[in-house]
């Protein structure tokens, strides 16, 4: 059985008949809204299962109200033939399908990533790709092909295009050996109705190029509009960092989600360089705090001093109980256990984001701290930060769907998803601001200066400098 004798004439849908066919082991089809891709990622998992028994296969997606709504909704109501449903088993709290033949198919949301490395699949596929990182999907790809089956290790995947993101690079700049980038419109599927083509065509231009006809050049919603590679980002090698800049780190802590942590100097023209990155999902504190420390102490026996160290506010929550179970503990008691010893970062969410973006703004009037070019930004990310420069690039506000255009207006605020370099970038950047270029400005005595400074550091519980040793002129302070 075919796919154009399931559902749908495909013989009229040629892209998609391809996807559904091919024999390519990762596949990517993108494209704009309506255009018959996720149809066609269920028909493959379909006709997968119905070829291969006793197989088991994923799909997944992001959100999990999206994979219960939308994919699932599209897979079971428009896809699976309700013969096949009859004779097969759905179990509803597990979201595992099993086919009358034995094969399975699981739905899992990728939010939740707990209990992912323990799967063992056939094949996968991943619903509207653009929405997770890099990092998720190859956590998908490391499960599939790990049984004996006569399935090839098949993955395959939809998106709706979204700049020169990840996908991008990865499909359709730099094509992966063994890959298939199949692009789709709106307009190549004849079962639309017209009236819902027709109002999508009379949306805005740029959306109508990006959702209607998958246009990858057009990323509208884009947070950081005025981020351009060829000036943020910088190649470590052609700077030397001065001993007495401005120097610390910020962390913005997840599990399930990344812990994304920089490393940061901050020159005296006010230019604040990211020159170390860590992005790392489901490891503990202990993990990060080592992989900290190793850099930092690096640095600190080169004669670089910390005046920076800031982590997400809600680290110090307390929790949970510790392992006696007589006291509550935070994320932030944690690191203090592992020898990191940051502060809460400013909480104001908008002041903190109106602060990078003016750091991130072209200011006609300053000068490029590397190239001398007059016309520059204040915040510069080092090319050896592949997660920031991904995550700064694809930070985005809420998109608006047709059948909302008309009573929604796009959120004041980013969608929170792939902010997880930010965060921990406007932690540093407000705490920055507060210290001012050469340090503290306008503390009223140098015991508060002293204490500030002494909290801020590495090893802040054996702060062991005297403060007769202490170089308040470098902080602007008093003495």
């Amino acid at each position: 059985m075919i796919a154009a004798q399931i559902y749908l004439d495909f013989t009229r849908m040629p892209k998609s008949k391809r996807y559904i066919e091919s024999n390519s082991r990762d596949i990517l089809f993108s494209g704009g809204f309506g255009c018959g891709k996720s149809i066609a990622l269920c028909m493959r998992a379909i006709l997968l299962a119905g070829k291969y028994p006793g197989t088991v296969g994923g799909i997944f997606r992001f959100e999990g109200a999206d994979l219960r709504d939308t994919t699932m909704r599209t897979f079971f109501d428009e896809c699976l033939p309700a013969g096949w449903f009859k004779r097969g088993i759905w179990n509803k709290q597990e979201r595992l399908f099993t086919f009358p033949n034995g094969s399975k198919i699981m739905f899992r949301d990728l939010k939740n990533m707990r209990g992912l490395k323990s799967l063992r699949l056939d094949w996968g596929a991943i619903d509207q790709m653009e929405e997770i990182s890099r990092e998720m999907a190859e956590l998908v790809r490391g499960r599939i092909g790990r049984s004996k089956s006569e399935c090839p290790p098949y993955f395959f995947a939809t998106c709706n295009p979204e700049g020169h993101n990840w996908l991008w690079q990865d499909y359709k700049n730099k094509i992966k050996i063994g890959s298939l980038l199949i692009e789709g419109a709106m307009t190549d599927n004849p079962f639309l109705p017209e009236e819902y083509v027709a109002k999508c065509l009379k949306m805005p231009d740029y959306w109508v190029k990006r959702y209607v006809f998958g246009n990858w050049d057009i990323f509208v919603g884009q947070v950081f509009d005025m981020w351009d590679a060829n000036i943020h980002v910088f190649d470590p090698l052609a700077i030397t960092m001065d001993k007495k800049w401005t120097f610390g780190y910020s962390i913005d802590y997840g599990m399930t989600n990344p812990t994304a942590i920089g490393i940061y100097f901050r020159d005296f023209a006010g230019n604040i360089f990211k020159v170390w990155e860590s992005y790392v999902v489901n490891q503990p504190v202990m993990y990060h705090a080592k992989m900290l420390k190793n850099e930092i102490e690096q640095l600190m026996e080169k004669g670089y001093r910390i005046d920076i160290s800031m982590i997400d506010p809600h680290a110090r929550n307390k929790t949970r109980e510790d392992e006696s179970k007589t006291r509550l503990v935070s994320i932030i008691d944690d690191y203090n256990d592992n020898g990191i010893y940051p502060i809460p970062g400013n909480c104001d969410f908008d002041a903190g984001f109106n602060n990078l973006i003016a750091q991130l703004q072209i200011d006609s009037e300053h000068i490029h701290p590397i190239t001398g070019s007059k016309g520059s930004p204040h915040f510069y990310v080092s090319k050896r930060c592949p997660w920031t420069i991904e995550e700064f690039t694809s930070y985005k506000y809420k998109d608006i769907s047709p059948s909302r255009s008309n009573t929604e207006n796009s959120s004041e605020r980013p969608r929170k998803y792939k902010d997880h370099t930010v965060d921990e970038a406007r932690y540093f950047c407000m705490e920055a601001k507060r210290i001012g270029v050469n340090g503290i400005e306008a503390q009223e005595t140098t015991e508060e200066a002293y204490n500030i400074l002494s909290r801020s550091v590495l090893y802040g519980k054996n702060f062991s400098r005297k403060k007769e040793e202490f170089d308040y002129a470098r902080y602007g302070c008093k003495n």
